[in-house]
C-alpha cells in the first residue's frame, strides 16, 4: 500500500499545483461521501433501536398493569377463604353474573360436542 502511495505521490509531484489540489479535493470529497453514507447507516440503526426500545417500554407498561391486578386477585381469593370470625360478621360471597357472549360460546361448544358424539355413535 505504501508503494502505491509513493508512486502516486511521485506522479502527483510531476503535475501542476492546481491539478494536485484538484486530486486532493476529489479524495477528500470521496472520503466525505463515505462518511456521509456511514453516518446515514448509523442514523438508521439508531432509529430502529429507538423503535424497538419504545416497543419494549410499551410491553413493560402492559406487564406492570397485569402485575398490579394480581394484588387485587389475591385479596379476593383471600377473602373467599375467610371463615366467619365473630358472630354477625358476614362471610364474603362471590356472585357470578351471566355474560351473554360467554353463554353463547358455551352453548356452541355443547352443541358441537353433542354433534361429535352423535356422529361417533353412528359409526
Amino acid at each position: 500500500m505504501s508503494g502505491k502511495q509513493s508512486t502516486s505521490s511521485t506522479n502527483t509531484a510531476a503535475l501542476p499545483r492546481s491539478l494536485q489540489l484538484l486530486l486532493q479535493k476529489q479524495q477528500e470529497y470521496a472520503a466525505l461521501q463515505a462518511l456521509k453514507e456511514a453516518s446515514g447507516d448509523l442514523v438508521g440503526r439508531v432509529e430502529k433501536l429507538s423503535e424497538m426500545t419504545n416497543v419494549m417500554a410499551d410491553g413493560g407498561e402492559a406487564v406492570a398493569k397485569v402485575l398490579q391486578n394480581w394484588a387485587y386477585v389475591f385479596s379476593v381469593l383471600g377473602s373467599l377463604d375467610m371463615t366467619r370470625g365473630e358472630e354477625g360478621e358476614p362471610v364474603p360471597q362471590m356472585i357470578r353474573l351471566p355474560h351473554p357472549e360467554a353463554e353463547a360460546a358455551a352453548a356452541e361448544e355443547e352443541a358441537a360436542a353433542a354433534a361429535a358424539a352423535a356422529a361417533q355413535g353412528r359409526q
